[in-house]
């Protein structure tokens, strides 16, 4: 399942940025809403064709489109999209997204300004999900 989102997950949601917290909520709040509504709106279209259950022990693949280049630190991409991971989870995508159950591979960074900025989130069911074997398929 792909799912693209057309922003990036918000500065203020670095670790290490110096920001008010209301300021971190607000922001986050608003990238969360945004990968909510996209996620809800792919996972209705696979439910309407019957092709839809939610992931148990989902791989999740982000790509983060830049709009030109620059150095990332992957630790602080990876915390910054937390309230993404949230959002996935309250629509219903993924069951959990606590360490044992869910694979988070390192991020890859695109850029292409005429796309940017945008996450692409590439989620896949990790192999023998049902046997509760943690070994990913991708």
């Amino acid at each position: 399942m792909i799912i693209e989102v057309s922003q990036l997950p918000p500065s203020s949601a670095n670790p290490n940025a110096r920001v008010h917290w209301a300021k971190r909520y607000k922001d986050n709040q608003t990238y969360s809403g945004a990968v909510y509504y996209e996620a809800v709106q792919v996972r209705n279209s696979l439910a309407a064709g019957g092709d839809f259950r939610p992931f148990r022990r989902p791989v999740l693949q982000l790509t983060f489109v830049f709009p030109y280049e620059q150095k990332h630190d992957e630790d602080n991409l990876r915390a910054k999209f937390k309230a993404g991971q949230d959002a996935l989870v309250h629509a219903g995508i993924i069951l959990e997204d606590n360490m044992s159950q869910l694979v988070v591979k390192r991020p890859n960074i695109l850029v292409d300004p005429q796309r940017a900025p945008m996450t692409i989130i590439d989620i896949r069911e990790g192999r023998n999900a049902k046997t509760g074997n943690d070994k990913e398929t991708c």
